[in-house]
């Protein structure tokens, strides 16, 4: 059922100052009413924002969603997590993202705000202005949008990361300075059309390289955010050694010398930049995603389009990955201004990709042909994201007149129905203009054909 009108009917909350570039932490401890009484199954929360969320139970990551675009068909979440065994309290964390003032090619603009509705037993908690939240002030402002079509740069400074953020987990006394959320105003003329989410939700994984290249980057870097790409495109790098397997131990004992390096994942992923490192406060990293090589070296600022972010690092271990995600094959990590008391213990991508499992087989004795369809399957199952991608780097956005290929190829190559549904679905709501048209491309005569289809299969269901 959709997310509306209960008897606790959630509001949609934010920030009391609304900005360009935010991001906003939102936590509530929920507390069982009735310690001793028995279990009360999984909870249940439904959950969406007006971007990205990132939600934690406990410090536990639960989930990232919604599926974002159109806030006339709001598309929620609806989760399943259980209560932690011998806990009277649970602490919940939610991270959203929200950009406005920039171009970002798959939302339709809108107001910034989150709407969550929680219900374990008897016990139900729903967003309103009871729940804290905290502007965080480790991605520095302002700063330059990655591309036209993607957003802001992530500049983050780890040191400025509040009290609870290494664990994701926040006490009473952590948020007790922090200002309660408010109401959106006018909400109910921004977001409705509640649908449950259509597509899967997508899995995570750590993905380590394959193999690595060592540099010398004697350059001091760019000083301002919308700079980091081009100069790490552009600059001098002494290169020591040639490719080699990726190997840890290999890679720290290059540091005292080395303070780049340029790292292969062997095929090309959809994910977050991630790094695990231990290091002194004020250490300056720069990572950057390319798909190519170009002369030897990754291609990191492409048609106009930045691929890099910042990390500037608190004392002692972290792990940071990036919030926005990209495609990428190599990525390149440079650290600025020493690597004496550095030690890397994990690099790579923070994976994130749909449950597909491919139904279908080909087999060929041409070796080219074989590859091409691997090739395939593998561009099919990284475009699957909470929508469908045209392009993972620089666009991130779906063009239409592709999508019915790639929706129709997912159902019958790997049994996923989902993202074609969400495809015919996207057609019911895409505003026409003064002469009836609709702002895509539609293969009128293929897509007759799979609407009939899809009739036929959900008849078939049943």
């Amino acid at each position: 059922p959709p997310m509306a009108k209960r008897a606790a009917e959630p509001q949609w909350i934010w920030s009391p100052h609304e900005t360009d570039n935010q991001y906003v932490l939102f936590t509530r401890t929920l507390r069982l009413p009735e310690p001793d009484a028995p279990p009360a199954g999984p909870l249940r929360i439904r959950i969406t924002a007006s971007h990205h969320y990132v939600l934690y139970l406990n410090g536990r990551y639960v989930a990232r969603g919604p599926v974002h675009g159109d806030p006339a068909w709001c598309q929620y979440d609806d989760l399943q997590a259980e209560w932690p065994e011998g806990e009277e309290r649970v602490s919940l964390a939610i991270l959203v993202h929200h950009a406005r003032g920039t171009h970002i090619a798959s939302i339709i603009p809108s107001r910034g705000g989150l709407l969550v509705q929680i219900q374990y037993g008897d016990l139900q908690v729903v967003s309103d202005e009871n729940w804290k939240c905290l502007d965080l002030p480790m991605w520095r402002q302002p700063v330059s949008q990655r591309g036209w079509a993607l957003g802001y740069c992530e500049d983050y400074d780890a040191r400025r990361e509040p009290a609870g953020w290494a664990h994701k987990r926040f006490t009473d006394r952590d948020t007790a300075r922090w200002p309660s959320a408010v109401a959106v105003r006018d909400a109910e003329r921004i977001w409705g059309g509640y649908t449950s989410r259509m597509t899967p939700m997508l899995e995570r994984h750590n993905t380590a390289p394959v193999a690595m290249r060592a540099w010398r980057a004697p350059g001091a870097g760019a000083e301002e955010m919308g700079d980091v790409s081009l100069y790490c495109d552009e600059e001098v790098l002494e290169p020591l050694g040639e490719w080699q397997d990726f190997d840890l131990e290999a890679l720290n004992a290059h540091l005292p010398r080395a303070n780049a390096w340029t790292f292969d994942l062997g095929e090309e992923l959809v994910g977050h930049y991630m790094i695990g490192l231990e290091a002194p406060a004020g250490t300056v990293i720069e990572i950057s995603g390319a798909e190519l090589l170009r002369d030897g070296r990754p291609w990191i600022f492409r048609k106009g389009t930045r691929y890099s972010v910042r990390y500037t690092t608190r004392a002692g271990a972290q792990r940071f990955a990036s919030f926005s995600w990209s495609g990428f094959r190599y990525l390149h990590v440079v650290i600025r201004g020493g690597t004496e008391d550095v030690g890397i213990a994990q690099v790579g991508c923070l994976e994130k990709r749909a449950p597909l499992t491919l139904k279908q087989s080909f087999h060929s004795p041409d070796e080219d042909m074989q590859r091409i369809f691997g090739m395939c399957q593998h561009t099919l199952a990284v475009g699957a994201q909470e929508h469908l991608i045209d392009c993972p780097t620089r666009e991130q956005a779906q063009y239409w007149g592709d999508g019915v290929f790639i929706a129709q190829s997912l159902w019958k190559g790997f049994g996923e129905p989902a993202y074609l549904q969400w495809y015919l679905e996207c057609f019911l709501h895409v505003p026409f203009n003064e002469h009836g048209q609709i702002n895509c491309l539609l293969v009128s005569s293929h897509l007759k054909g799979i609407i009939a289809k899809t009739g036929e299969t959900s008849a078939g269901k049943g």
